[in-house]
């Protein structure tokens, strides 16, 4: 009987762990959500960047060239991260704004919050409100 609730709980203990690797984070490349998709030469999955990133960093680049055309794109896509987040969140595009206005001169930091829809498109009217003050 012993040996049996031994064998049960090793049992359950493997199906815990087996769930919980499961239930892991979603893979990134250079700190950047990641999506899988497979290598045709070989058949096996290889990870890359999301292209919603990728349009993330070509949206800031285009708004503030000077500043992003050389800016490694690990250092940008964060940024829209954060602004997502924090307006899904529900605070502002002012917090926001001030929060990126932390790290970046105003002129970067208006294009990173105005690229953010690339990455957050549900948030497009609040930043484009944002932005249409600005003016």
């Amino acid at each position: 009987m012993n040996h049996t609730r031994t064998a049960t709980v090793v049992v359950l203990a493997a199906a815990g762990l087996l769930l919980a690797g499961c239930s892991s984070s979603p893979p990134t490349v250079d700190g950047r959500p990641a999506t899988r998709a497979a290598n045709p030469g070989t058949g096996t999955a290889t990870i890359t960047a999301s292209t919603d990133d990728d349009a993330y960093v070509q949206h800031a680049r285009n708004r503030d060239p000077g500043d992003f055309n050389k800016t490694d794109p690990s250092i940008i896509t964060p940024e829209g991260h954060t602004v997502c987040s924090m307006l899904a969140a529900g605070q502002t595009v002012e917090t926001a704004a001030a929060r990126v206005r932390q790290d970046f001169q105003e002129t970067a930091t208006r294009a990173l919050v105005a690229a953010a829809p690339a990455l957050c498109p549900d948030q497009t009217s609040k930043i484009n409100a944002w932005i249409s003050e600005l003016h």
